[in-house]
């Protein structure tokens, strides 16, 4: 940390400032201690930064005028060996009966390992996220992240099942198995890349896609036609060719429906589009007959 202060009355023009603020800038220090302020500007200067420098220049003069309490400003200096942040704080002390500002008394103070800590922080913290929203395999959002990305917003589901993948890792392996599943969840991603919606495993072979909540029915039945014809095409594992197909369930969005309603709306379309002979999709319809609509039998809608 190194000291600097304006004296207006004492040396009208200059500031006094310690040895220790002027290595911190990267500037000579000089034997009377007293600098003008053009040390300053050459060292904005070298940050390169046009905005910064007239952030800086705001604060100082806002502080000098009264419009802050204090200067308080960080910045990294680039004109040292080795990248540093630093913090400059700074206050009027003494001011005559007019108001005019007669002192201001600051401190530079490196902050570089300050700011390396919370660099770590905000590492670690997206590394708590990824293990907490991200599943560890495919590397796209999991269960968990559905419900998180869902307050407050609405969208329909398209819940997918591989057909017969128990089969693949009962006659390759799960190295095999696990590859595909991997393979799946970047096709999902590439499909639904430019389409406002989201992919998700949420376990095992099973698969959801959120849209948003603006899709239109036709789009979302798209998106779902476009997936069934994405894993039709044979994945190539090891120099040999494996093909799967997928059933789909499709749930849209009510108001009266939770997030839960419609994911286990989407799965039971789903287990209808097994039951029809697989590798395609249907749509949930419910029948609502007053208050008890979550009791009522619904109708699957199965369509190839």
């Amino acid at each position: 940390m190194g000291i600097f202060y304006y004296d207006l009355e004492s040396h009208p023009g200059y500031f006094y400032a310690q040895d220790k603020t002027m290595e911190l800038i990267g500037e000579k220090s000089r034997p009377d201690k007293l600098y003008t302020n053009d040390v300053w500007a050459n060292f904005m200067k070298k940050q390169n930064d046009q905005s910064l420098m007239e952030s800086v220049l705001e604060q100082f003069e806002g502080t000098w005028s009264g419009k802050y309490e204090f200067y308080d400003v960080e910045y990294p200096s680039n004109s040292l060996n080795s990248p540093k942040w630093l913090s400059a704080k700074a206050k009027v002390t003494k001011r005559d009966e007019n108001g005019k500002p007669l002192n201001l008394i600051g401190m530079l103070i490196d902050i570089s390992e300050h700011k390396r800590q919370l660099d770590l922080i905000e590492l670690q913290k997206k590394k708590l996220e990824e293990l907490a929203y991200y599943d560890h395999l495919t590397g796209i959002r999991n269960r968990l992240a559905i419900f998180e990305d869902a307050k407050g917003k609405s969208g329909s589901i398209i819940f997918l099942d591989l057909d017969d993948f128990k089969d693949i890792n009962d006659t390759y392996g799960h190295d095999v198995g696990d590859y595909f599943l991997k393979e799946v969840a970047l096709k999902l991603t590439q499909v639904t890349a430019e389409l406002s919606a989201t992919p998700y495993r949420i376990g095992g072979d099973e698969f959801i896609i959120k849209t948003c909540n603006n899709m239109v029915k036709e789009h979302v039945i798209n998106i779902a036609k476009q997936v069934i014809d994405e894993l039709k095409a044979p994945v190539i594992i090891k120099e040999k060719e494996y093909i799967i197909s997928c059933s789909i369930g499709i749930s849209f969005y009510k108001d009266i429906y939770t997030l839960e309603d419609i994911i286990h709306q989407a799965d039971l379309a789903m287990y209808q589009s097994k039951k029809d002979g697989k590798n395609q999709y249907s749509l949930y319809v419910p029948k609502l007959n007053g208050l008890n609509h979550r009791r009522q039998r619904s109708v699957v809608r199965g369509l190839k």
